[in-house]
């Protein structure tokens, strides 16, 4: 049978509170830390141009003219979605809407820390399907001649012994480096697995590196002063999960917790296609055989970074 990839009529956007939405908000950290770009189509480039650098001009003399390059970085959207097939019998009437709205809110958070994972974790090379993205550790892992940044020249490692405060300082010293650096930018994203470690760190005055504030009446986690949002997807892993292994090893091994530091400005969270979902009874077609329903969830999602320079990584090892 010849496939149709005209989007059928029967699929229905997602509002904004709606529950999947609101699940993949309340889930996703790279939704958060990352600079939202709305893609008008699969393939989007981005420019990445070089600060236009200014000088003190004397009377009368001809103004200096700026020679740095300009290039751009590819990013491209990616289909995220599921099909859930529902037996008559198994579901009564009067609680099927229900059951739905809840498996869609499930897929949002599902989609949420595979997304995140893509974005932050994936330690191989993108290959559109199992490897996605371009992640934040694969780029702070890999050279990048154009922007002259070295391979790990802003990674971290240690075990959990020696995690400290004077870890937690080098990494931001890292991103203070970088001629990109902007504290307001600034916001750390992190696996669960740190929070045991965070809340025992104290610094040279004994005074709690994490705590909490209110800003704009919501409750915001902070790490030496910056903000910071935690999702399973800053996790090792050798393929884009929203389950990854937890544990710890040598560099680089799938499982390893992640703590990274991201400058919103420079990295991308893109939306090509909205979350969409449809609902097929199963009435018709070949599902009319089995009396099978089927609930059908989508997006198309992008992520990556534009350059690596102003972001850091901490990898917690065995």
């Amino acid at each position: 049978m010849a496939r149709n990839n005209i989007d059928a009529t029967g699929w229905l956007v997602e509002g904004k509170d709606s529950d999947v939405v609101k699940a993949f908000i309340a889930t996703s950290a790279w939704e958060k830390v990352a600079r939202p770009l709305s893609m008008t189509g699969n393939a989007v480039r981005i420019p990445r141009i070089a600060d236009m650098g200014v000088a003190v001009i004397a009377k009368g003399a001809a103004y200096p003219e700026d020679t740095t390059s300009a290039d751009t970085v590819l990013i491209d959207a990616v289909k995220i979605g599921q099909a859930l097939r529902i037996a008559e019998e198994d579901v009564d009437d009067e609680k099927l809407a229900d059951f739905i709205e809840f498996k869609k809110a499930s897929a949002g958070s599902s989609f949420a820390k595979l997304y995140d994972n893509a974005a932050i974790g994936t330690n191989a090379a993108d290959n559109g399907l199992t490897v996605p993205f371009t992640s934040l550790y694969k780029a702070l892992t890999t050279v990048d001649a154009t922007t002259g940044y070295t391979a790990n020249a802003n990674v971290l490692t240690a075990n959990a012994a020696a995690f400290n405060y004077g870890v937690i300082n080098s990494l931001i010293a890292l991103a203070e480096a970088s001629p990109y650096f902007d504290e307001s930018q600034l916001t750390f994203v992190a696996s669960p697995r740190f929070r045991t470690l965070l809340r025992g760190l104290v610094d040279t005055t004994g005074r709690p590196l994490m705590y909490s504030d209110i800003a704009n009446g919501t409750t915001v986690n902070r790490l030496m002063g910056i903000p910071i949002e935690y999702t399973v997807g800053a996790t090792v892993s050798t393929v884009a999960t929203a389950t990854p292994t937890t544990g710890a090893g040598v560099k680089g091994t799938a499982g390893n917790a992640l703590l990274g530091l991201v400058l919103k400005s420079a990295a991308i969270n893109g939306t090509r296609k909205a979350f969409e979902s449809v609902y097929i009874p199963g009435r018709d077609g070949t599902s009319a055989l089995t009396d099978e329903d089927i609930l059908k969830v989508r997006a198309r999602k992008a992520a990556g970074v534009t350059t690596p320079n102003p972001h850091a990584i901490f990898e917690l090892i065995a």
